[in-house]
């Protein structure tokens, strides 16, 4: 897989994700947030990223100071996984359009005790969490 990077790797990085879409909607409508299936979506979504030559970065968020964490207002758990790839996150909460990063961040600091109440944590793999 490859790395892209400056304003051409972005523009390219944007037609991969927009080509992903209907796979990431296929995985976000069969296992809905409330799903519990963070994980399988996560998976799901950086298997169809590997087979567009995207390079995915698994993200682990839990909570550091309550015994759960908020996804957006109503969905709690004892830890959460997305997928991001370069400025833009992907999971059971975004669906096929994801959410900017800096947006998903603020997502996570208005749902739960802001900054602090939870960790976001970098994965190379999900191995561990299957």
């Amino acid at each position: 897989a490859e790395t892209v990077g400056g304003s051409a790797g972005a523009v390219a990085l944007a037609t991969r994700l927009q080509q992903l879409q209907s796979s990431i909607q296929a995985l976000t409508t069969r296992y809905p947030l409330a799903s519990n299936k963070c994980v399988d979506v996560a998976e799901g979504i950086a298997n169809a990223a590997k087979s567009a030559n995207l390079t995915p970065q698994f993200i682990r968020i839990y909570p550091s100071q309550t015994s759960f964490v908020y996804i957006g207002d109503r969905y709690t758990a004892i830890q959460h996984f997305a997928v991001r790839f370069g400025d833009r996150v992907f999971d059971a909460y975004t669906g096929a359009q994801g959410m900017l990063y800096s947006q998903y961040i603020s997502m996570l600091n208005s749902s739960n005790l802001g900054p602090g109440s939870y960790v976001v944590e970098a994965l190379k793999n999900l191995e561990a969490y299957r």
